[in-house]
């Protein structure tokens, strides 16, 4: 069997390589020497450095020839540092590693940088030429990206409206449990039975409600999908008028203008509890189906 020459020189080879390492390995250090030592080329090396937070300000006042040193923990996409001051002073960021920012936007005296979370980032404040001393505050925010911070906005805004909601339906006399009052237009009574003319004649409610629910979808997508919408118009009428109480026989309720100039019986499915003469908010439905008819939804005491 032949001998294999070319072991030796692979032996040779690995064990170069090894030593290679090993005497790089040496010569760096461990992760923490590294750390220590970059630590000590960083400009802040030795000075005071005082933390931000994105709910206070700090103050101070700097003299002439000093620099003042900050640091951030990034929690967004941006970080927006400002200083109350005149314009001797000057605002300059770093990295972790201590190298300046060159992205900042901004002047002097208020400057962003991208950052990535969790990321801790420093900021200089120095005087200018002809500076001798001055009072200061500087204080931070931080900013998400444009699609997060607006979905994190639909989020509260949406939760507000829910907490809204559920504390305005507290002081109904009834209305179903998903009940928004704001999905009811607020009309006269006159302006409620005008409107009833108008509507188209669906040959039963299922088609008058799928009809709405398609006009509905529309009018949320906004832009040309709104424009669509408005043409299509409505098929069921979603109104709250201020009325008085006349009577109830059944599941028949009849409402009359403060006024008494104009009355209008509608459909409830319960009994209202409500006394001759006491007025009230209602929230109703009407649609044509194909007779005309008028469903209480929700009452309000006022």
């Amino acid at each position: 069997m032949k001998k294999r020459k070319w072991l030796p020189h692979v032996v040779a080879v690995v064990a170069l390589a090894v030593f290679t390492v090993l005497g790089l390995a040496s010569a760096s250090g461990s992760p923490q020497q590294t750390a220590a030592r970059q630590q000590t080329q960083v400009p802040w090396a030795g000075a005071e450095v005082q933390e931000l937070d994105f709910a206070t300000f700090l103050e101070g006042n700097l003299e002439e020839g000093e620099t003042h040193w900050f640091s951030i923990r990034a929690r967004g996409d941006f970080v927006i540092v400002g200083v109350s001051t005149p314009e001797t002073f000057r605002l300059r960021a770093f990295d972790s590693n201590g190298i300046e920012r060159q992205d900042v936007l901004g002047d002097a005296r208020l400057i962003a940088i991208q950052t990535w979370v969790g990321e801790t980032y420093f900021f200089s404040l120095q005087g200018a030429d002809g500076f001798v001393s001055n009072s200061y505050h500087i204080g931070a925010r931080d900013q998400r990206s444009t699609d997060e911070g607006q979905e994190e906005a639909r989020r509260i805004a949406a939760a507000e409206a829910e907490e809204a909601r559920l504390r305005a339906l507290e002081n109904f006399i009834f209305a179903p449990s998903d009940f928004n009052p704001a999905s009811h237009t607020s009309v006269d009574l006159f302006r409620a039975a005008a409107d009833a003319r108008d509507l188209p004649i669906m040959s039963n409610r299922q088609e008058a409600m799928s009809n709405q629910a398609g006009v509905d979808m529309f009018a949320g997508m906004g832009g040309g999908m709104s424009a669509i919408a408005n043409l299509a118009g409505s098929f069921i009428l979603r109104y709250a008028s201020d009325l008085t109480f006349v009577r109830q026989n059944g599941l028949d309720i009849t409402f009359s203008s403060d006024a008494n100039d104009i009355t209008q019986t509608m459909t409830i499915d319960r009994s209202s509890g409500l006394q001759a003469g006491q007025r009230i908010r209602v929230y109703y439905t009407v649609m044509r189906i194909p007779l005309t008819t008028w469903d209480v939804v929700a009452i309000e005491p006022r």
